[in-house]
């Protein structure tokens, strides 16, 4: 949707030129990384090296991949210094694996205005996928800031099997792009459950019915459940 490339912030958001938008975060990516981002780094600090972290991740998230440290083929260290820093100017997002889980610390780009940017407008399941995973994250975590509850966001990968988006407290949430053929999501999403000894669970996806889950299970809601 056309809201998914605008993003969340006002500027971009509310702004109705495509050129417009594709200026703004043009220019906010360079003033992040060539002042912000190297004063949070600090001594050393290469603009070339944090460009290409995160353009490579650009790509990495457009072709529908979970970034980790270990996607990138530069000096474990460095790489991961860098991706601390541009999560300290709020580029990017982290969410750890629950410690049920076998994988590692996951980046995200924070707004799915920028990942739509700086991809180039690319097309595809897998972009239109991080697309909507950032969009709910993002009310998500918002809703909850409102509320004024502090959360401890992680995802959860066991050693087979697709990893689940998010848990929210002892919740597995699982966002899909498609609400056909939901056997093997809701199976992905029941041995999440069954780890983490959760009643219930959800799949997020382009509906606009609600299925919440009664007496423990699955349910199914919205893409904008929480918008």
């Amino acid at each position: 949707p056309a809201t998914l490339s605008r993003g969340g912030l006002p500027g971009p958001a509310l702004t109705r030129h495509k050129r417009m938008r594709e200026d703004y975060w043009k220019n906010w990516i360079a003033t992040t990384l060539g002042r912000d981002l190297a004063r949070v780094y600090g001594r050393g600090y290469d603009t070339d090296f944090a460009e290409r972290i995160l353009h490579e991740t650009v790509k990495l998230q457009a072709r529908g991949e979970w970034v980790q440290v270990s996607s990138f083929k530069y000096d474990t260290r460095k790489v991961r210094k860098y991706l601390s820093a541009l999560r300290d100017v709020f580029v990017l997002k982290m969410i750890p694996c629950h410690e049920q889980g076998v994988g590692r610390d996951v980046y995200w780009l924070s707004d799915p205005g920028m990942l739509h940017a700086l991809s180039r407008h690319e097309s595809g399941e897998e972009i239109s996928q991080a697309l909507v995973r950032l969009r709910v994250f993002n009310e998500i975590f918002a809703n909850c800031e409102y509320a004024g509850k502090s959360e401890r966001w992680t995802y959860y990968k066991s050693a087979k099997g697709d990893p689940i988006d998010l848990i929210w407290g002892n919740v597995p949430i699982k966002i899909v792009s498609s609400v056909k053929q939901l056997g093997w999501q809701e199976r992905a999403l029941g041995g999440a459950m069954q780890t983490l000894k959760s009643r219930y669970g959800l799949l997020v996806g382009p509906t606009d019915s609600i299925e919440l889950p009664k007496k423990g299970g699955v349910g199914l809601v919205p893409w904008t459940f929480w918008s």
